[in-house]
């Protein structure tokens, strides 16, 4: 996922979370999913790397506009992560 650090998984991982997030119905199929996704992108945030957080910030807003108001509820997660 994100937290790879090796070309070409990096460019996958990325570019693959892309088109997935933006094929028709994807807040319909990514919300059931959202307690999944949640600690992967958490655990990307929270990497020291600064390029595996780019990555995990990146995915997360993508994520977020993709589902809307149902990451509400996930959101206490990240927290932690982004308010450094």
């Amino acid at each position: 996922g994100f937290r790879e650090t090796k070309h070409p998984y990096t460019f996958v991982s990325v570019e693959g979370f892309r088109e997935i997030l933006s094929v028709d119905g994807a807040a319909e199929k990514a919300t059931p999913l959202l307690p999944k996704l949640v600690p992967a992108l958490k655990t990307a945030l929270a990497h020291p790397n600064p390029e595996v957080f780019q990555r995990g910030l990146n995915g997360l807003v993508q994520l977020s506009e993709a589902v809307g108001p149902n990451l509400n509820d996930h959101l206490k997660h990240f927290l932690s992560c982004v308010s450094i």
